[in-house]
C-alpha cells in the first residue's frame, strides 16, 4: 500500500527540455499573436511577416513536443484562467502600442529640439510662405533608394505643412523619363524643380537656403536674363547644321531649364536702334560715343563666348562700367585668337599666354581624347566648383595666370586647373609640342574669377560685388563639347553662382554640432520592426515564459 504524498511538498523539479519548450512556447504565441501588427506596420507580407509566422509555428510546435500534458493541464480550471489573464494581457498591451502608433501616424507632428534648429524652418521662410499668393509646385527628383531620399522627403513635408500653398511630388528618375526629359534632369545638375504661374526655378537639393531661394525667385516673379555677347562672330544660340556645331544652343536651353530667360546682346546694335536710316555716313566705320553702349539693367550675367573679332574700345567700356555697378561677366576665350581682350583682362589681374595647353596624361587617350583636350579641375574649394563630380574638358585652350599688382580691391583667384601632366607650349611646331623650358609649367590655370566689392553709395548698383570669369577657351561651351564629362554641370554652376542675390533673402545651410546619423530605407525598417515590434513581442514573452517555467504543474 503506498503512502500518499504531503500536500505541502515540493514538486518534482521540470527537465530542462520542458522549461526550453515552455520558454519557446511563450515567445511562439506571441509571434503569431503580432502578425496582424507587423502587417500594419510594414503595410506588406515579406521577410518580416513571413519570418515571425513560421518562426511562430515552430516554437509553438516545439511547445507541445515537450510539454506533452499540454492539453491535461489546459483542462483545469486554475489553467484555464491562467491563460486566459495571459492573452487578455498580451491583447492589451498590443492594443495599447496599436492605438500609440495609429494616433502619432494620423496626427504627424515634429518637435524639434536640436539647439540650432535643424529641424525647423527659419523665421524668413516661415514669414516668405505666409507671404505666398499663388500656389507653389515643388517637384524633386529621387529615387526611394536614394540615401538622400529620406531628408527631402522631410523637408518638403515641413514647407507643405508651414503653407497651404505649398505642395511637392517626388519623383523617381526611372520611372518618369518623361519629366527627366522634360526638365532637363541630370545627375550632378539641379533635382528640385520649384513651380509657380508661368515662373520656373530650380534648387540643387532639398536645403532650406536652395529651396527658400527658389521658392522666392518664381514668387516674386524675379527671372533673372543671362545674356550672349553678339556681333563678334560669336557663336549663335540657334542650333546649327552638321557645319555648325559651335553654336551655344545646348547651353541656351540648360539655361532655360534653370529658370533664366536667355537671350543674344548686341552692344552696338542696341546703341544704334534709335538711328534714322539713310543718315550714315559711309566714308568711314561707325564708332558710337562711348557713353551711347551700355549693358542693359536687367541683364543679370552677360557671357562673351568666342569673340572672334577685336571689340571697339567703346564695348570694353561698357563691360568696365557694368561690372562697375556690380555686374556679373564669364569671358571665354580662344586660343590663337585676338579680341582685344588681353590688355582689359589685365586691369582685372588677369594674365592671358599666347600658348596652347597640351595634355600628355593617357587617361586623355582612354577617354578619346586628343592632347590638346586638357581636363579641367577645381583649383580649391569655390561654390562655382562645389558638388562637381567629373572635370571639365576644354578644346585647344590657352592658359591664364594671376597678374601681380594691380588695384588692391580686386581679389583675383584660380579657379580651374590643369592636370599636372599638362603645360602651356608655346612654340607649337608642324602639329606636334613638346614640354621645353620657355613653356608654361603645368598645372596650369584653365580659369581664373575675379571679385570686386562695389560700394553702396552708387545709385544704379546691381549688386554689391562685381564677379568676373575668365575661361580659356570657348569650345567646352558649344554643343558638340557641352555634354563631355562635366561641362555641363560646370557651366550651369558658374552661371548659378554669378546670378546668386545672396542680399534678397539671407537663409544659410543649419549645422550642428553633434554627428547626425543618416539611415537607408532598408536600415529605417530595420530600425523600424525591431524597436517597434520584435523588442514588444520579446518583453512580453519573457514575462510568460517566466511564468509558465515557475508553474511546475
Amino acid at each position: 500500500m503506498s503512502t500518499p504524498t504531503p500536500v505541502d511538498s515540493p514538486a518534482a523539479p521540470l527537465r530542462r527540455s520542458t522549461q526550453a519548450g515552455r520558454l519557446a512556447g511563450a515567445v511562439g504565441v506571441m509571434l503569431l499573436v503580432t502578425v496582424p501588427f507587423t502587417w500594419l506596420l510594414t503595410e506588406e507580407g515579406g521577410l518580416y511577416l513571413g519570418g515571425k509566422l513560421v518562426a511562430g509555428l515552430l516554437l509553438v510546435g516545439a511547445y507541445l513536443m515537450t510539454n506533452a500534458d499540454f492539453f491535461a493541464r489546459l483542462s483545469g480550471a486554475r489553467s484555464t484562467g491562467l491563460w486566459a489573464m495571459t492573452v487578455v494581457g498580451a491583447l492589451v498591451v498590443i492594443g495599447i502600442v496599436g492605438a500609440i502608433n495609429f494616433l502619432v501616424l494620423e496626427n504627424d507632428r515634429e518637435v524639434d529640439f536640436t539647439r540650432e534648429g535643424i529641424y525647423t524652418l527659419s523665421q524668413p521662410t516661415r514669414d516668405l510662405l505666409d507671404r505666398l499668393k499663388q500656389e507653389v509646385v515643388i517637384t524633386a527628383f529621387y529615387a526611394s533608394h536614394e540615401n538622400a531620399f529620406p531628408g527631402a522627403k522631410e523637408t518638403l513635408q515641413r514647407y507643405a505643412r508651414a503653407s497651404t500653398k505649398v505642395t511637392f511630388t517626388i519623383v523617381s528618375p526611372q520611372e518618369r523619363p518623361d519629366l527627366v526629359e522634360r526638365y532637363q534632369i541630370t545627375e550632378q545638375g539641379a533635382r528640385v524643380v520649384v513651380q509657380s504661374g508661368d515662373q520656373e526655378a530650380r534648387a540643387r537639393d532639398t536645403s532650406e537656403m536652395e529651396l527658400t531661394n527658389a521658392i522666392v525667385r518664381v514668387a516674386e516673379q524675379s527671372s533673372k536674363v543671362v545674356a550672349f555677347l553678339s556681333g563678334h562672330g560669336e557663336p549663335g544660340l540657334e542650333p546649327g547644321g552638321a557645319d555648325e556645331v559651335e553654336a551655344l544652343a545646348s547651353a541656351a536651353q540648360m539655361l532655360r531649364a534653370e529658370g533664366y530667360e536667355v537671350r543674344e546682346l548686341s552692344l552696338l546694335r542696341a546703341a544704334t536702334a534709335g538711328t534714322t536710316p539713310g543718315k550714315l555716313a559711309l566714308a568711314a566705320p561707325v564708332e558710337p560715343a562711348g557713353d551711347t553702349l551700355k549693358v542693359p539693367a536687367d541683364v543679370t550675367v552677360l557671357v562673351a563666348a568666342g569673340v572672334s573679332r577685336a571689340m571697339l574700345p567703346q564695348e570694353l567700356a561698357a563691360l568696365s562700367a557694368f561690372l562697375e555697378r556690380g555686374g556679373r561677366l564669364i569671358v571665354a576665350l580662344d586660343a590663337r585668337v585676338d579680341a582685344g581682350l588681353t590688355d582689359w583682362l589685365a586691369g582685372w589681374k588677369i594674365e592671358v599666354h599666347d600658348d596652347i595647353v597640351v595634355d600628355a596624361n593617357v587617361v586623355n587617350r582612354l577617354l578619346g581624347l586628343g592632347p590638346a583636350a586638357p581636363m579641367a579641375y577645381a583649383a580649391s574649394e569655390h561654390p562655382a566648383t562645389d558638388g562637381l563630380e567629373a572635370p571639365g574638358v576644354m578644346f585647344m585652350a590657352r592658359s591664364l595666370a594671376i597678374k601681380s599688382g594691380g588695384e588692391p580691391s580686386i581679389n583675383t583667384q584660380p579657379l580651374l586647373l590643369s592636370d599636372e601632366s599638362a603645360w602651356g607650349e608655346t612654340m607649337p611646331v608642324a602639329g606636334s609640342a613638346e614640354r621645353g623650358d620657355d613653356d608654361h609649367q603645368g598645372p596650369v590655370p584653365l580659369a581664373v574669377v575675379a571679385t570686386r566689392h562695389v560700394p553702396s553709395h552708387l545709385a544704379d548698383r546691381l549688386t554689391d560685388e562685381a564677379r568676373l570669369v575668365a575661361v580659356g577657351d570657348s569650345d567646352w561651351l558649344n554643343d558638340r563639347y557641352l555634354p563631355l564629362q562635366g561641362n555641363a554641370d560646370l557651366f550651369v554652376n558658374l552661371v548659378n553662382w554669378l546670378a546668386a542675390e545672396e542680399e534678397r533673402i539671407t537663409v544659410g545651410r543649419k549645422t550642428r554640432a553633434a554627428s547626425q546619423v543618416f539611415f537607408s530605407l532598408g536600415q529605417l525598417d530595420v530600425l523600424k520592426f525591431v524597436t517597434l515590434d520584435l523588442l514588444w513581442v520579446l518583453y512580453v514573452a519573457a514575462g510568460l515564459g517566466i511564468v509558465l517555467i515557475r508553474r511546475q504543474r
